[in-house]
């Protein structure tokens, strides 16, 4: 499998959150909406969720992802 496109939106992504925590600064949030630090944990917390579900299926289990609120 090439995940050579996921690295690179990845390392874009993460590039982006880093220049926005060293600046200190960025740009207020809407009503409703994320900020960097949101938006970040969530990416992390879905793809941790996606690997379980990964390790469970390769382990021969039944894997299920749920990502309701």
């Amino acid at each position: 499998m090439d995940t050579t496109s996921l690295r690179f939106a990845y390392a874009g992504f993460l590039e982006a959150a880093e220049t926005v925590a060293e600046a200190g600064t960025g740009t207020t949030p809407g009503p409703g909406e994320w900020d960097a630090d949101q938006q970040l944990a969530h990416i992390v917390s879905v793809d941790a969720g996606i690997l379980a579900v990964a390790y469970s299926v390769a382990a021969g289990g039944h894997g299920t992802f749920d990502n309701r609120l």
